[in-house]
């Protein structure tokens, strides 16, 4: 895979992943919509970027693994 990347020093995308899958509890899905709630994009204006928001994936909410506790749902993110 290549990957070209294009320096835009002051050009930031938002692109939330409302996941809290391979944690160890849930509620980490729920950051996303918080950081907006608390005005991360206005703070980022203010600070003289240019911010586009591209909205959240897709939510995926922890399901426990109980044969394997610490394994988190790690083979279904690959």
């Amino acid at each position: 895979m290549a990957v070209k990347i294009i320096r835009q020093p002051k050009k930031i995308v938002l692109l939330g992943s409302a996941t809290s899958a391979a944690a160890l509890r849930g509620g980490h899905e729920r950051a996303p919509a918080a950081l907006r709630a608390a005005g991360l994009a206005d703070r980022l204006k203010v600070a003289g970027f240019d911010v586009a928001d591209h909205g959240d994936t897709a939510t995926q909410v922890f399901q426990p693994d109980d044969e394997h506790p610490l394994r988190a749902e790690m083979s279904r993110q690959f």
